[in-house]
């Protein structure tokens, strides 16, 4: 027996698997990437008889814990505490806890790189103290 699906119930089907499993890498720490799937479905061109190629991408964002971001970021966890007290680092409430967004935080960080300066900026920047 074979079973043929349409293209908008396979993306339904891994839009479901998707769901299910993303739990499962929140829980388990692990998987600091972002969960992305790509489905190619192929259908026939009933008319002409082509090929016809699709693809959908489904991508999820991780939300870590304070200990998988402190992980994450190769910090102490008192550290992270710290930073959500003092709302220096961006977090979401969800009732009790406290959590964070990969995504977030992926852009967070870079907003906290410090630019190397030119040598002759800093000497001047010494000699008019």
């Amino acid at each position: 027996m074979q079973i043929k699906l349409e293209s908008e119930d396979i993306t339904l089907i891994v839009q479901g698997v998707v769901e299910a499993i993303r739990p499962l890498f929140n829980k388990c720490g692990k998987g600091y990437n972002d969960i992305i799937f790509t489905v190619e479905t192929i259908t026939k061109n009933e008319k002409t008889g082509e090929e016809i190629r699709r693809q959908c991408k489904f991508e999820g964002d991780i939300i870590f814990t304070v200990e998988s971001l402190a992980e994450y970021l190769q910090v102490d966890v008192s550290w992270v505490y710290k930073s959500v007290s003092t709302k220096s680092i961006p977090y979401i409430k969800i009732g009790k806890y406290t959590r964070f967004k990969k995504s977030v935080i992926d852009k967070w960080v870079e907003t906290q790189t410090v630019r190397p300066v030119s040598h002759l900026a800093s000497i001047r920047r010494l000699s008019q103290k």
